[in-house]
C-alpha cells in the first residue's frame, strides 16, 4: 500500500518537521510506502528529516495512492502571507497551503485513496470561498480529526456534517520518538560545540511577531532576571526560519551569561535541549508543546493582539495542562515566574513533578491512531468506487457562488495549478 502525506515538512519549522517522523513511527507498519508531499519539495532540511515531493508531482501520480493523509499544522488556510520559502513565485505563494489540503482532496476523489486529516489546524475563521473548499474537501473524506475546537466548530460553520474529532497536537508523543540515550548523546554533541554544559538551562525561543513582543533589549533584560531567579544559563535558540535575526542582540543585552543556538544540528538535538530545560520561554508552539511534554515547565510568550498564533497557543495550553502560561510579553514572563511555587533548595522549580502532558494526551492520541490504523486497513482493502475526473471536481467546485475574488484565490488557483501539473 502506497500513502501520501501532505504538510509543510520543506521549511525549517521544528513543528512541521516533526510531523513526519510521528507519523511513521505511529504508523509506518501499515503501508509499503509514505510519499511526504511539501509546496515545493525537496531534501531533509536537517538530517533526521524526511526528504519530500512537491504537491505538482504527487497529484501527477494521484491514481497511486491507496490512502491520503493532511498532516499537522496551521495548513487549513489560504493566506498569501506564507513562510519565505513559498513566495518565489505568485503562484506558489497563493497556492501554498491550499494546494496541500485541497490538493489532497482532488486526488482523492480523482485517484479513489481514503482521505484522512491528521490533526491540522486553522488560523482564521473562512472566509466564504474558503468554506466552501473546506466543505467539499469534507465531503471527500473518510476521517476528520482537527487539533483545536476552533478548527471544529469553523468546520460545522461551512456545513461540514461528517464527524470530526478533536485531538491534542500529535507533537505531544515526542517523547517516545528518540530513547533518552539517543537525546543523551544529541546534549552531548550540541554542548561540545556551544561550550561546557550548564547544570541547569532554560530556552529562550524570540520573536518579533509584527512589533507586536518588547523589542530585543526589553526581553533580554526579563530573560536575564528568569535566569537569575532560577540560578540557570539561558540558551537562545532558533525553533523555526524566521526566528535567528535577533539571537545576538538578545544575548547581548542579557547580562547573565548565555549561549546562542543560531541553528540545531538537527530535531533530535533541539528536542533533546527543550526536554532537559529547566523551563521554556518564548513564542513558538512547538517550543512549548515539547518542553510540556517532557514534563517542563514553559511560558509562552504571545499577545492577544497577534490573534491566530495567541488562539492556537492558548487552546494547546489550556487542552491539557491549565498550569501552563501564555502570557502577553516578556515582562508578564518573569512575573509568572515569580508567581509560581517556591524554588527548591538547589535554585531549580518546585512542583514541577505533575503528570506530563505527553501522559494526558496519550488515550486521545492512542485512539485517534487506531482510527488512522483502521482506515489505512481498509484502503489496503481497495479502493473507493465513488471517484471523479479530477476536472469533475472542479467543476463542482465552480458551481458554488461566491465572490469571484474570493472564489478564484481561495478554490480555483490552486485546483487549476493542480491540474495544470497532472
Amino acid at each position: 500500500m502506497r500513502v501520501a502525506h501532505f504538510g509543510t515538512f520543506d521549511v525549517a519549522n521544528y513543528g512541521d518537521l516533526l510531523f513526519p517522523l510521528l507519523l511513521e513511527r505511529r504508523l509506518g507498519g501499515a503501508w509499503d510506502k509514505v510519499v511526504h508531499v511539501s509546496p515545493r519539495g525537496g531534501p531533509p532540511v536537517f538530517d533526521d528529516g524526511v526528504a519530500t515531493v512537491s504537491v505538482q508531482a504527487a497529484l501527477a501520480r494521484a491514481d497511486e495512492f491507496d490512502a491520503l493523509i493532511i498532516g499537522g499544522g496551521q495548513l487549513i488556510n489560504a493566506v498569501v502571507d506564507t513562510p519565505q520559502a513559498y513566495r518565489t513565485t505568485p503562484l506558489m505563494r497563493a497556492t501554498a497551503y491550499p494546494g496541500l489540503w485541497l490538493g489532497a482532496a482532488i486526488a482523492a476523489a480523482a485517484g479513489g485513496g481514503r482521505l484522512l486529516w491528521n490533526g491540522p489546524g486553522a488560523p482564521v475563521p473562512f472566509t466564504p470561498g474558503l468554506a466552501l473548499g473546506v466543505g467539499w474537501a469534507a465531503d471527500q473524506s473518510d476521517s476528520i480529526a482537527l487539533r483545536s475546537a476552533s478548527t471544529a466548530e469553523w468546520f460545522a460553520q461551512a456545513g461540514v456534517t461528517r464527524p470530526v474529532h478533536v485531538i491534542p497536537d500529535t507533537a505531544y508523543d515526542l517523547p517516545g520518538l528518540w530513547t533518552p540515550e539517543e537525546r543523551a548523546a544529541a546534549l552531548d554533541a550540541l554542548f561540545a560545540r556551544l561550550g561546557p554544559r550548564p547544570e541547569r538551562w532554560l530556552v529562550v525561543n524570540y520573536k518579533r511577531l509584527g512589533g507586536a513582543v518588547e523589542e530585543p533589549a526589553a526581553a533580554a533584560a526579563a530573560v536575564a532576571a528568569m535566569a537569575r531567579a532560577l540560578q540557570a544559563v539561558p540558551v537562545f535558540t532558533a525553533i523555526c526560519d524566521d526566528d535567528a535575526g535577533d539571537l545576538g542582540a538578545l544575548a547581548d543585552g542579557c547580562d547573565v551569561p548565555s549561549l546562542v543556538l543560531e541553528r540545531p544540528a538537527s530535531l533530535r538535538e533541539l528536542t533533546a535541549l527543550l526536554a532537559g530545560a529547566e523551563l521554556y520561554v518564548g513564542s513558538s508552539m512547538h517550543g512549548m508543546i515539547a518542553a510540556a511534554a517532557f514534563g517542563r515547565p514553559a511560558l509562552t510568550v504571545v499577545p492577544a493582539s497577534v490573534g491566530p498564533r495567541w488562539t492556537k497557543c492558548r487552546e494547546q495550553s489550556t487542552d491539557l495542562d491549565d498550569a501552563r502560561q501564555v502570557v502577553p510579553s516578556w515582562g508578564a514572563a518573569a512575573g509568572a515566574l515569580e508567581a509560581r511555587p517556591p524554588r527548591s533548595p538547589d535554585g531549580g522549580l518546585a512542583g514541577t513533578d505533575e503528570p506530563q502532558a505527553a501522559e494526558r494526551a496519550a488515550p486521545r492520541l492512542a485512539e485517534h491512531w487506531r482510527r488512522l490504523e483502521d482506515e489505512l486497513a481498509v484502503a489496503a482493502s481497495g479502493r473507493r468506487a465513488d471517484t471523479h475526473s479530477a476536472l469533475d471536481a472542479l467543476r463542482a467546485l465552480a458551481q458554488i457562488r461566491v465572490p469571484p475574488t474570493d472564489l478564484f484565490t481561495n478554490v480555483l488557483a490552486p485546483a487549476v495549478s493542480m491540474l495544470l501539473h497532472r
